[in-house]
């Protein structure tokens, strides 16, 4: 499949006369055909690469590093529609080690045209590489300044509900209307599923949920007694884990749904990251995938997932949300800097994984 760069170049020259692509002698519907036509492998490498299922897609770019140069549409487990995405587009968007690995496969493709020069045609290969990465560079190197929602009109709505209110959420109470329900189904429609076009928007997607995430720790934090009614009563305190903290969580990349999988802190102090959903001290269950919003349950609804491995209905104490955010963002921190690490060399050490 073209990527989007490709196509727009085609549509230039079908405005142009004296050439080939002329839309006198290049129909548009020829054009249409063209621009989708592709490998299907390349459906299943950029699928694996946003699922984070390094060991598979490095199989399929062993039997094919052309892959590299074509474009495919995915879904990633957050929910993120991509149109027209590279592979190492794909990974650059959040998962470095990935990226890297992807990376080193546009110095693997195999010359087939004889009249081409081998240095010319590697110098190429790497200017393609080069030139992808520059369109999320300034992105990524801004990803960790992305505003948060502001979380400030709900809170109060939040702190101000009956008990009532709060139960009919807590249970999901079918046809239940209060202020706190129409509030919660504006945030969800922020944080519901998107499609994204733009390099750049991407990447701020990204930073804007990570953002997101750590300021919801923090409120739940610093408004737990408030939210308690100084520990007698944690409903509004579960509410806010379970609905704010959940749906965010529902949102997030695979590499991330790995790390809260096998306990960010445990990633944080040098473990190894595997590339698994299964959770470290429960194997039994795993980090939910949530593409589509489909569902009034789970994740987002009826739990969230702690920084320690587990799924939990409810969090065990005031502190515990800044505690959370803070290892949160040194992991995000070390991310965003194992991404940038990617503009120097491709033989460069990353964080570790399976």
């Amino acid at each position: 499949m073209l990527n989007r760069d490709q196509v727009y170049q085609l549509c230039f020259f079908r405005k142009c006369p004296d050439n080939i692509f002329n839309e006198d002698q290049f129909p548009l519907d020829l054009l249409k055909q063209i621009s989708y036509f592709h490998d299907p492998d390349a459906d299943q490498l950029v699928q694996l690469i946003a699922d984070g299922n390094k060991d598979a897609a490095k199989k399929l770019l062993d039997k094919n590093p052309r892959l590299v140069l074509q474009a495919a549409n995915v879904v990633t487990p957050g929910g993120m529609t991509l149109k027209r995405i590279m592979p190492y587009e794909c990974a650059l968007i959040g998962d470095p080690d990935m990226a890297l690995m992807v990376g080193d496969y546009f110095e693997k493709i195999e010359l087939k045209d004889n009249s081409i020069k081998k240095e010319d045609f590697v110098n190429e290969c790497k200017k393609l590489r080069e030139e992808q990465f520059k369109r999320y560079e300034q992105a990524i190197d801004n990803m960790l300044n992305v505003k948060s929602y502001d979380f400030t009109s709900l809170i109060n709505i939040i702190k101000k509900s009956s008990a009532q209110d709060v139960t009919a959420e807590l249970d999901h109470t079918e046809n239940h209307q209060s202020k706190l329900r129409t509030a919660l189904e504006a945030f969800r429609k922020v944080f519901a599923p998107v499609e994204l076009k733009k390099a750049p928007e991407q990447i701020e997607y990204i930073g804007f949920i990570d953002a997101s995430l750590l300021q919801i720790l923090k409120i739940l934090s610093d408004e737990w007694n408030t939210l308690s009614n100084y520990g007698s009563n944690y409903d509004k305190c579960d509410l806010v884990w379970r609905q704010l903290i959940g749906f965010i969580e529902r949102r997030l990349s695979a590499v991330e749904r790995f790390a809260l999988a096998q306990g960010v802190d445990d990633i944080n102090g040098g473990a190894m990251l595997a590339r698994s959903l299964k959770y470290k001290y429960d194997n039994k269950n795993e980090f939910p995938l949530t593409p589509i919003d489909n569902s009034h349950s789970g994740l987002g609804f009826d739990f969230a997932v702690s920084i320690y491995a587990m799924s939990c209905v409810g969090v065990l104490g005031g502190r515990t949300g800044r505690v959370w955010a803070e290892v949160l963002k040194n992991y995000f921190e070390q991310k965003q800097q194992d991404f940038q690490k990617l503009s120097s060399s491709c033989n460069i050490h990353l964080r570790r994984t399976k």
